[in-house]
């Protein structure tokens, strides 16, 4: 099944977007023999990773939804646009763990951290990867980054959003308390320290 797939994409006159996410990641697969990518070619019709033949386009025709669903979203927890947004904002601790939060309104009053999941996810509950939660896990730790490490951050908000299917989770971290944020980095240097 893999076979006759991997060679209908590659033989098809006009190949389509899944066509080259099937031959990108197969060629992913033997370059650099990552198992778990030769999954693609049998990913659904309406799905696809890596950098495939016309990903500009898909770009180009999903960036004011992307953008609208993004600002909607941020503007549950006061966001005004206009507003000062950073990019891959980095974040670090003492002893070197280090983190890139995908946004951050650090001059809001409440402040707000977003971590971007593209994915299939229509439910907020998906974005956290259901059961070993390990988006939600990675904003926390950004978070307690933010309180407790090098670069201070003041955030009262945090989120995970897929943009493109506006599925979402706000988190208010004022039910998370200092001292909690403070003990959950304390577990991750003892983690590095153990590595």
């Amino acid at each position: 099944t893999v076979e006759n797939a991997i060679f209908k994409a590659a033989t098809r006159p006009v190949r389509r977007i899944r066509d080259e996410y099937i031959l990108s990641q197969t060629y992913d697969f033997y370059a650099r023999g990552r198992l778990s990518e030769i999954q693609a070619v049998n990913a659904p019709s309406n799905q696809f990773q890596g950098l495939p033949r016309n990903f500009e386009e898909f770009v180009e025709v999903n960036t004011d939804h992307m953008r609208e669903s993004l600002i909607g979203v941020m503007g549950r927890c006061g966001y005004r646009e206009g507003q000062k947004i950073l990019g891959d904002y980095n974040l670090e601790s003492i002893n070197m763990i280090m983190g890139q939060a995908d946004l951050v309104v650090p001059k809001h009053k409440n402040g707000i951290i977003v971590e971007i999941k593209v994915s299939a996810a229509v439910k907020g509950v998906d974005l956290r990867d259901t059961g070993n939660c390990k988006n939600l896990l990675q904003v926390l730790a950004y978070v307690a980054l933010g309180r407790h490490g090098m670069i201070q951050l003041t955030v009262r908000w945090a989120m995970l959003i897929n943009p493109l299917t506006q599925a979402h989770e706000i988190y208010d971290l004022d039910t998370w308390s200092y001292k909690d944020s403070r003990e959950f980095l304390d577990v991750l240097e003892e983690l590095k320290g153990r590595s």
